[in-house]
């Protein structure tokens, strides 16, 4: 199945250059809802839908790599369970709701490509939990070497979970980018990649709550 794409391709050892499929860590990403209490997630879509050749664009706010218009993102989100200290980096409708340091990591190296929407976060009673941004990713790349990745194309990428398959990327393709969704995968959480220097910032920073899975980088 194309959701299982990024568990299906085998482990690297990080010998060549390479690039980071993104993902939260912990319980956060499976046993917390949240949920808005305010605006109207439902109306908060992609400025564009225009098709490309990569995934179809859906009118949702979830991360497709696309500019999305905020007009009626909620500004206060109720987090379930108990109260307790908050990684930087919390799952959110497919999308991620991160602190100030990750913010300024990606802002350094991207000023003013992505953006981030300044939310609240709240236990049930109403009491503040924290403050987060919600972290929209606005590039839309095709990275993969088809020449070095030997898995299945139909107009995505399709893993199979057999023994040998290899995702590669290629440095000439993704270009100056430091973080991009591919736009012929899918996957859930959304297809987030980075690049080793924004993974490099980010853990200097001490951001919690993230994953880093590793894929080799063509030149």
């Amino acid at each position: 199945m194309p959701e299982m794409l990024a568990e299906c391709c085998v482990t690297y050892v990080e010998t060549h250059a390479m690039i980071y499929f993104l993902s939260q860590r912990g319980p956060e990403m499976y046993d917390y809802a949240i949920d808005p209490l305010d605006g109207d997630i439902d109306k908060v879509q992609p400025l564009d839908l225009t098709p490309d050749e990569g995934r179809r664009i859906k009118p949702t706010p979830t991360n497709q790599g696309r500019p999305l218009d905020m007009t009626h993102m909620p500004t206060r989100w109720r987090i379930g369970g108990r109260k307790r200290d908050l990684v930087d980096v919390q799952p959110g409708r497919s999308s991620l709701l991160v602190d100030e340091k990750l913010k300024t990591c990606v802002e350094a190296l991207e000023p003013g490509v992505h953006q981030f929407f300044p939310i609240e976060l709240v236990w049930k009673d109403g009491g503040h939990a924290a403050s987060r941004y919600w972290f929209n990713v606005c590039t839309r790349l095709d990275g993969i070497d088809p020449e070095k990745t030997n898995l299945e194309f139909k107009g995505i990428w399709m893993g199979s979970g057999k023994p040998g398959e290899e995702l590669w990327f290629s440095r000439k393709k993704i270009g100056g980018h430091h973080i991009w969704i591919e736009r012929f995968m899918t996957y859930a959480p959304p297809p987030r990649f980075i690049s080793a220097e924004l993974k490099q910032a980010l853990e200097t920073a001490g951001v919690t709550g993230l994953n880093y899975r590793p894929y080799p980088e063509t030149d």
